[in-house]
């Protein structure tokens, strides 16, 4: 459709906006309009110009001062443009004085940072920089963690104190990092330790540097949050046996909360892991772990790992014990968990871990039938309150507490209840547990190969215990009710040994806990001496064993459940008997385990000649 041109009344010509649109005029117009516009270029570029060199003259002066002149930062080039608000800058480098000395520093390089939502006159007119948006473009970021040199007195100025001259204000929207790579290599501990990350990302939102937030310190690095992730983070270990990776890992400052997702430590396939080492081979996965209250500021600055929650879900342990191990000299203790908590070189504090959906196995390799049998544990269930080695915390509370459910063997419901001392000098502890009824035959792919008994028959009615204690001995009881127990003697193929099978089910093995007719059940007082090569996990098992043999009628039993009833004079020799035989197999195993060293150094010995 055409438009309708507005005439004069009087003289019929063109009328616009209440002005004659004479062809003149019309020139006159347009030459005018072209000339505003001009100057207004001319002036939008020459600010530029202007404000481009000055503005970057003053971030390489900022970076300078801010960090005491430790770094200093170079672009290859500086675009501005005020009209947009918009800043290029390419080739950016963030370079260290490596004249001086510092427990951590930092190089960086960018192909290219775009800044929008710029006001650069603000600046100009009140020295406040306000950013709407800072994006890196491929960095690449060199983290050095070196030995801390000798201490000197804190500088008393604030980041905002160093650059007031020059910046009344500095406040960035979003400071966006994706596909970043970061090289880390820490030089503090004995053994470096060295980290590649190839796909972190960091979004960083609502830096505001000023006079009000110098020393807020609820914000971190003057951010309201900073939220950082990895994906896809792979390695392995120095000496090649294990593999390790994580799908993702993301945490936020402002909840302090770390997500990890995907966590997976795969070793070599045991045939060739056996041949390249004489440690036990581990495997572990778990679906996700989240860390709650992380205070990642004491672990950056102190390295204190301080954690008020940490759960992991779905997931499993496995253990496979070398058959080439090598016997350890030193005492067993080093294993037990309250001498690990305490030893370990990095303080730390977690008050509660929960651990939900976890499968714990253990295997082990019987060289005589050479057959492995496993012990397994189904759907545990957990929680841990009070892991610490702080001293300050120990002092009010020095007890490890944790209470465990699982599904022993897959079948039979087990519940645990644990107590470390953490301070104690014999590393005391305690423990007691109930097993919930199940058939005995399951617990064959366990016994079968490694003690080559077979249980043919038998139902568990309850398994109830309660064990006190340290690196050197175990008291407690043992309730073990039971039906028509039969059991099988096997020799190295798991044939069936007839005569030892029938002798035993006939003469040593009883076959109901109660015996039949009876209302008084068998239990056992547990008095156990622990050899010191015995670590910590085999000391709970023999323990538990030296008490699940006399109520199955093998070995010394109380025939009551009266445990505050006197003694009288059979029942006082059988006990003493009893501890003469826990003594006697104490120092048998001592001796085994010399003669074992012996043969192990004679053999090393002769592998060197």
């Amino acid at each position: 459709m055409l438009e309708k041109k507005r005439l004069c009344g009087c003289c019929g010509k063109e009328k616009v906006a209440g002005i004659f649109w004479t062809p003149r005029r019309r020139k006159s117009g347009i030459i005018s309009l072209a000339v505003v516009t001009s100057v207004l270029v001319v002036l939008v570029f020459t600010i530029n110009s202007l404000l481009a060199p000055i503005i970057a003259g003053k971030i390489k002066n900022g970076v300078v001062k801010g960090s005491d002149s430790l770094y200093r930062v170079s672009f290859s080039k500086f675009e501005l443009n005020i009209f947009t608000g918009s800043v290029v800058m390419k080739d950016v480098r963030l370079i260290p004085d490596s004249t001086r000395s510092a427990a951590q520093r930092y190089t960086g390089s960018v192909r290219e940072l775009l800044i929008t939502g710029a006001h650069p006159l603000r600046y100009w007119f009140s020295k406040k920089l306000e950013i709407g948006q800072i994006t890196l473009i491929d960095p690449v970021i060199s983290l050095k963690i070196l030995k801390a040199p000798p201490r000197k007195p804190a500088d008393q100025q604030t980041l905002y104190q160093k650059i007031a001259k020059d910046f009344k204000l500095i406040a960035v929207g979003d400071i966006l990092l994706e596909h970043t790579r970061l090289d880390f290599f820490d030089y503090s501990a004995t053994e470096p330790s060295v980290y590649h990350l190839k796909e972190w990302s960091i979004n960083a939102t609502g830096l505001l540097i000023d006079s009000a937030t110098q020393k807020d310190t609820a914000r971190t690095l003057f951010c309201d949050d900073i939220t950082t992730g990895i994906r896809n983070f792979t390695g392995a270990s120095g000496d090649g046996i294990y593999h390790y990776k994580i799908r993702s890992a993301q945490f936020s400052t402002r909840s302090e909360k770390l997500v990890l997702k995907g966590m997976v430590v795969q070793p070599m396939p045991a045939s060739a892991f056996f041949a390249s080492t004489k440690a036990d081979r581990f495997s572990f996965d778990l679906d996700s772990m989240v860390i709650d209250h992380f205070n990642y500021r004491s672990f950056m600055l102190d390295h204190y790992l301080e954690v008020k929650k940490l759960s992991a879900y779905k997931g499993g342990i496995g253990i496979f014990a070398n058959p080439n191990s090598v016997l350890k000299k030193n005492d067993r203790v080093v294993s037990f968990p309250n001498n690990i908590i305490r030893t370990i070189k990095t303080h730390f504090a977690v008050d509660t871990l929960d651990i939900t959906g976890f499968d714990v196995s253990y295997t082990e390799l019987n060289k005589l039938p050479a057959k492995t049998g496993t012990l397994l544990f189904k759907d545990t269930k957990a929680r841990f309150l009070n892991i610490t080695n702080q001293q300050t915390l120990l002092d009010k509370e020095n007890s490890c507490r944790a209470q465990i459910s699982s599904f022993f063997m897959g079948r039979g419901l087990l519940g645990l209840t644990f107590n470390f001392n953490l301070t104690d000098k014999v590393y005391a502890y305690s423990y007691s547990g109930h097993l919930g009824s199940m058939p005995l035959d399951v617990v064959n792919p366990l016994v079968m190969p490694l003690a080559l008994v077979k249980l043919k028959s038998g139902s568990l009615k309850s398994l109830d215990f309660s064990i006190q204690g340290n690196q050197h001995t175990s008291t407690g009881t043992m309730h073990l009710l039971y039906n028509n127990l039969a059991i099988g003697v096997l020799d190295r193929n798991f044939n069936d040994k007839l005569v030892k099978t029938a002798a035993a089910n006939t003469i040593i093995v009883k076959q109901d806990n109660p015996d039949s007719g009876s209302t008084n059940a068998r239990f056992a007082k547990i008095v156990y001496i622990r050899p010191k090569n015995y670590p910590f996990f085999k000391t709970l098992w023999e323990t538990l064993l030296s008490g699940i043999k006399p109520c199955a009628g093998i070995g010394y039993a109380v025939q009551t459940d009266n445990t505050a009833k006197p003694l009288d004079k059979k029942e006082q020799k059988a006990q003493a008997k009893a501890l003469k035989i826990t003594i006697k197999a104490k120092k048998k195993a001592d001796k085994e385990y010399q003669k074992r060293l012996k043969k192990q150094a004679a053999s090393q010995q002769k592998a060197v000649k």
